[in-house]
Order: C-alpha cells, then structure tokens, then sequence
C-alpha cells in the first residue's frame, strides 16, 4: 500500500469524526498522517 492509499483511508476515516479531509496534500515519509494533515490543513484544497 502506497502513503497516499494510506493517507486517503485515514483520512476517510476520520473524516467520521468530523475532521476536514484534504485532496493532493503529500506526506512525508515517516511522518505522523494525521499531524500532517492538521500541519497542512492552510495549504491543501479541501475536499
């Protein structure tokens, strides 16, 4: 499984909670995808 398909599930995931989900941002290997999304939230279209 990709970061990206990895990315996206958690995402979909926790969009369920209410959280924003974004489309096109790109992770950092080895970095946390949930931190990551909360980091880039300003610089990432929203969905």
């Amino acid at each position: 499984m990709s970061n990206w398909d990895t990315f996206r599930k958690v995402l979909i995931n926790d969009a369920r909670l209410g959280l924003i989900m974004y489309n096109d941002c790109r992770l950092r290997e080895g970095e946390d995808l949930l931190q990551f999304c909360i980091q880039q939230r300003e610089n990432c279209p929203q969905l």
